[in-house]
């Protein structure tokens, strides 16, 4: 087992003064609530899961794993809770608490920091006998829903961590000694010191930032972010290793001239390379639901709408709206519905919300059935498209300000996939 940690309030305690005391927190890490059924979740570090905070019979259940992060995230949670106790008033049971490393009760950090690195050892072994099973696109440490590629998984990499991928030769330095793996963890070590701050922002990096023009005031904060991060690490270990390369790519995505950026591109001029921090500089596939994936470019930009039901992406010129949907029977498996009465109620449905007039196409690959329809806009064009296997389906409309991304749109739904068929693409 990993790093994590699960702890309750020893007597009575409620959201309200939970929500008060966390709003009395530093400035770093900067923290984000959210509403969730029966309490919140905390978001400290963009590497690991939320911090689950909830409401139960009177006591407040705090729960999070911390070793995707690392050990500085699981000791900054851990002081977290004796602050939340001196705040409230309202002492938390340590002595009945999950915590994987004991930290809670002990705050021995070397017995923490061991801890973390047998967990890596350990782990690194699991997955070089994974890659020996014949196994691929293997990740540590990363997010659920989402898959990423990278040129390096090409060359030689073959697992992708919260910074960046790594090949076989990390994978066997860290199973001989866990210390080895420090480097992809962007929290290993306690303390809010130069490598707690770039390895957010290096996290950020990897996985958030897209490699395009920003689209809006929330993509540019996120940019100021990195940007504010990086400043900060370095202002701590002026003498660190640090990607000037990417750091002034950030500020030419930002469009900022100023003093501070021509110092970072006097810097960069060093490396004339591009950077290769970023996984969204790649196609990434993301879980849509209801056992769908699609593979899409990784800079678009990626929400759920607030009802949870439909998933958007989009570029400022192109989108794409996807739901999906499951047919209902009884448990007998002749009442389980066939991909083709599937499609044809998707059919049904859209043609009920007025479906686009003009070229019908038919999408047929393996068990996978599908059809597309599209018609002009002004200006651009409007493609709606449907799939099937067996009860399960899904409705895909793409918005496009300019005709010759009809391909483009149509290779995108090529790309999706389902649990119960793989290799789809339209035909």
């Amino acid at each position: 087992m990993g790093l994590s940690l699960s702890i309750e309030s020893r007597g009575p305690l409620n959201l309200t003064a939970i929500r008060a005391a966390l709003a009395l927190e530093e400035s770093e890490p900067r923290l984000v609530v959210r509403e969730v059924a029966g309490g919140i979740e905390v978001e400290v570090h963009p590497a690991a899961e939320p911090l689950e905070i909830l409401q139960i019979e009177g006591k407040i259940r705090l729960g999070i794993k911390t070793g995707t992060a690392g050990a500085g995230l699981h000791a900054w949670v851990v002081d977290l809770i004796g602050r939340l106790e001196q705040r409230t008033g309202a002492p938390f049971d340590r002595e009945r608490a999950h915590d994987s490393s004991d930290y809670v009760r002990t705050r021995d950090v070397d017995a923490l920091l061991r801890f973390q690195a047998a967990y890596l050892s350990e782990v690194t072994g699991k997955i070089l006998e994974l890659l020996g099973g014949g196994h691929s696109s293997i990740a540590l440490g990363m997010p659920h829903d989402v898959t990423f590629e990278h040129p390096a998984l090409q060359a030689g990499a073959v697992i992708v961590t919260p910074l960046g991928p790594r090949d076989r030769a990390w994978l066997s330095a860290t199973h001989r000694d866990g210390r080895a793996g420090l480097d992809a963890l962007p929290w290993a070590t306690p303390g809010l010191d130069a490598r707690f701050f770039s390895g957010m922002a290096l996290s950020l990096c990897w996985t958030e930032i897209r490699y395009r023009a920003l689209l809006d005031e929330g993509e540019k904060g996120r940019i100021n972010r990195v940007l504010e991060l990086l400043e900060r690490a370095y202002a701590l270990e002026p003498e660190g290793q640090y990607d000037f390369s990417l750091w002034s790519e950030l500020f030419e995505l930002k469009g900022e001239e100023s003093l501070r950026a021509t110092r970072i591109h006097l810097k960069a001029e060093r490396d004339r390379n591009r950077s290769a921090v970023g996984y969204r500089r790649h196609p990434v596939t993301v879980q849509i639901g209801g056992g769908w994936r699609i593979r899409v470019p990784g800079e678009l930009s990626t929400h759920w709408e607030p009802d949870g039901r439909v998933w958007v992406a989009f570029d400022g010129k192109r989108s794409l709206h996807v739901s999906t949907v499951t047919a209902s029977g009884s448990s007998s498996s002749s009442d389980i519905a066939s991909t083709e009465a599937t499609l044809e109620a998707l059919v049904a449905m859209e043609d009920g919300e007025g479906a686009p007039e003009g070229e019908v196409m038919l999408l047929k690959r393996g068990s996978i059935r599908g059809r597309a329809s599209q018609r002009a806009l002004e200006p651009g064009l409007e493609i709606r498209a449907l799939s099937a296997v067996g009860p399960h389906g899904a409705l895909g409309t793409f918005v496009l300000e300019q005709e010759d991304d009809r391909t483009w749109a149509l290779e995108i739904w090529g790309n999706l996939e389902h649990d119960e068929a793989r290799g789809y693409l339209p035909s």
